[in-house]
């Protein structure tokens, strides 16, 4: 995917993606395919860097509250 899309990690330059308005324009408006799958791999990513730690702490809320 990195070879793809041409970038050295995409998980760091995500959140620039995400909330940048301009650079997501101006990559959707170049009309090739890496414009629109850099930000939807931003977009995962960013997705996935919130919810994976709401996750852990899920799962060890429930070990808690099961032995208590």
């Amino acid at each position: 995917m990195e070879e793809l899309i041409g970038t050295e990690s995409i998980l760091f330059n995500a959140i620039d993606f995400v909330f940048d308005k301009d650079t997501r324009r101006n990559l959707i408006k170049q009309g090739d395919i890496t414009g629109y799958v850099k930000t939807a791999s931003s977009f995962v990513g960013v997705i996935c860097q919130l919810a994976y730690p709401l996750l852990i702490i899920a799962n060890i809320l429930g070990v808690v509250l099961c032995f208590a």
